[in-house]
Protein backbone atom coordinates (compact mmCIF):
# COMPACT_ATOMS: atom_id res chain seq x y z
CA UNK A 1 0.00 0.00 0.00
CA UNK A 2 1.09 3.56 -0.69
CA UNK A 3 -0.61 6.34 1.27
CA UNK A 4 -0.49 10.10 0.91
CA UNK A 5 -3.07 12.35 2.53
CA UNK A 6 -6.19 11.14 0.67
CA UNK A 7 -4.63 8.69 -1.83
CA UNK A 8 -4.11 4.99 -1.16
CA UNK A 9 -2.49 2.79 -3.84
CA UNK A 10 -2.74 -0.98 -3.51
CA UNK A 11 -0.26 -3.52 -4.85
CA UNK A 12 -1.14 -7.22 -4.83
CA UNK A 13 -3.60 -7.53 -1.96
CA UNK A 14 -6.19 -10.27 -1.59
CA UNK A 15 -10.00 -10.04 -1.67
CA UNK A 16 -10.37 -9.87 2.12
CA UNK A 17 -7.96 -6.93 2.27
CA UNK A 18 -9.80 -5.18 -0.57
CA UNK A 19 -13.14 -5.65 1.19
CA UNK A 20 -11.70 -4.32 4.45
CA UNK A 21 -10.15 -1.29 2.70
CA UNK A 22 -13.43 -0.50 0.92
CA UNK A 23 -15.46 -0.82 4.14
CA UNK A 24 -13.12 1.55 5.98
CA UNK A 25 -13.05 4.02 3.07
CA UNK A 26 -16.86 4.06 2.80
CA UNK A 27 -17.12 4.74 6.54
CA UNK A 28 -14.51 7.54 6.45
CA UNK A 29 -16.16 9.10 3.38
CA UNK A 30 -19.58 8.94 5.03
CA UNK A 31 -18.27 10.38 8.35
CA UNK A 32 -16.32 13.21 6.69
CA UNK A 33 -18.94 13.77 3.96
CA UNK A 34 -16.42 13.49 1.12
CA UNK A 35 -16.53 11.66 -2.19
CA UNK A 36 -14.78 8.30 -2.54
CA UNK A 37 -13.06 7.46 -5.84
CA UNK A 38 -12.19 3.80 -6.51
CA UNK A 39 -9.84 3.43 -9.50
CA UNK A 40 -10.05 -0.01 -11.10
CA UNK A 41 -8.48 0.42 -14.55
CA UNK A 42 -6.04 2.84 -16.16
CA UNK A 43 -5.60 3.41 -19.89
CA UNK A 44 -4.15 5.96 -22.28
CA UNK A 45 -6.31 7.77 -24.84
CA UNK A 46 -5.35 10.76 -26.99
CA UNK A 47 -2.09 11.17 -25.11
CA UNK A 48 -3.79 11.41 -21.69
CA UNK A 49 -4.06 8.89 -18.86
CA UNK A 50 -7.63 7.93 -17.96
CA UNK A 51 -9.11 5.91 -15.12
CA UNK A 52 -12.29 3.84 -14.95
CA UNK A 53 -13.76 3.04 -11.60
CA UNK A 54 -16.46 3.69 -9.05
CA UNK A 55 -17.49 6.95 -7.45
CA UNK A 56 -19.33 7.05 -4.12
CA UNK A 57 -20.85 10.43 -3.34
CA UNK A 58 -21.36 11.61 0.26
CA UNK A 59 -25.07 10.69 -0.06
CA UNK A 60 -23.90 7.06 -0.72
CA UNK A 61 -24.88 7.07 -4.42
CA UNK A 62 -22.61 4.61 -6.27
CA UNK A 63 -21.91 4.86 -9.99
CA UNK A 64 -19.32 3.81 -12.55
CA UNK A 65 -17.30 6.74 -13.85
CA UNK A 66 -14.28 7.78 -15.94
CA UNK A 67 -11.70 10.41 -14.94
CA UNK A 68 -8.81 12.03 -16.72
CA UNK A 69 -5.68 12.00 -14.57
CA UNK A 70 -5.46 15.79 -14.68
CA UNK A 71 -8.90 16.24 -13.09
CA UNK A 72 -8.66 13.79 -10.20
CA UNK A 73 -9.81 15.79 -7.19
CA UNK A 74 -7.56 17.13 -4.48
CA UNK A 75 -10.18 16.47 -1.86
CA UNK A 76 -12.05 13.27 -1.28
CA UNK A 77 -10.58 9.80 -0.87
CA UNK A 78 -8.92 7.94 -3.74
CA UNK A 79 -8.33 4.17 -3.63
CA UNK A 80 -6.15 3.06 -6.55
CA UNK A 81 -6.35 -0.63 -7.51
CA UNK A 82 -4.90 -0.20 -11.02
CA UNK A 83 -1.70 -2.15 -10.18
CA UNK A 84 -3.52 -4.90 -8.33
CA UNK A 85 -4.42 -8.12 -10.13
CA UNK A 86 -7.94 -8.13 -8.65
CA UNK A 87 -10.03 -4.96 -8.83
CA UNK A 88 -13.46 -3.85 -7.60
CA UNK A 89 -16.12 -2.99 -10.20
CA UNK A 90 -19.73 -1.94 -9.87
CA UNK A 91 -22.16 -4.53 -11.17
CA UNK A 92 -25.36 -4.66 -9.15
CA UNK A 93 -23.19 -4.01 -6.09
CA UNK A 94 -19.43 -4.10 -5.80
CA UNK A 95 -17.89 -7.20 -7.39
CA UNK A 96 -14.26 -8.22 -7.72
CA UNK A 97 -12.81 -9.24 -11.07
CA UNK A 98 -9.38 -10.06 -12.41
CA UNK A 99 -7.94 -6.88 -13.85
CA UNK A 100 -7.62 -7.37 -17.63
CA UNK A 101 -6.13 -3.90 -18.11
CA UNK A 102 -3.45 -3.87 -15.43
CA UNK A 103 -1.06 -1.13 -16.44
CA UNK A 104 1.61 0.87 -14.70
CA UNK A 105 3.00 4.36 -15.10
CA UNK A 106 6.29 4.85 -16.87
CA UNK A 107 8.65 7.69 -16.05
CA UNK A 108 7.00 10.07 -18.52
CA UNK A 109 3.39 8.97 -17.86
CA UNK A 110 3.30 6.54 -20.79
CA UNK A 111 1.61 3.32 -19.84
CA UNK A 112 2.37 -0.29 -20.66
CA UNK A 113 0.84 -3.63 -19.84
CA UNK A 114 2.77 -5.72 -17.32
Amino acid sequence: MFLTMNYLKFKQINLDQIQEALSKAFKIGRDKEVTLYILSHMFEKNGKVWFKGIICLPNQLLQTAYWCEQVLPGKGIILDFTNNLTVPVLKGGIHFITNPDRVIFGQNYKTHVE
